[in-house]
């Protein structure tokens, strides 16, 4: 499963899983240590973790950055 970390509140960070759409509370021990709101993370249910998608966060910032311009053009 994909998720997108929305925010954090308390220990728990609120992510949108991609295949629903719904929003899911994560415990944040859970997560990479490194992980920040908008980041992309993968549950990968052969290691039963939760894994930092470092190269899709990037094309998705990269999109943001894109619209943004584009916005102000």
């Amino acid at each position: 499963m994909k998720f997108i970390v929305d925010r954090f509140e308390d220990d728990l960070a609120i992510c949108e899983n991609q295949e629903t759409g719904g929003m899911e509370e994560i415990d944040v021990l859970l997560l990479p240590a490194d992980v920040k709101e908008g980041d992309t993370i993968i549950y990968d249910e052969d290691l039963e973790e939760y894994l930092l998608d470092e190269e899709e966060t990037e094309e998705r910032e990269e999109e943001i950055d894109e619209k943004m311009d584009d916005l102000w053009e």
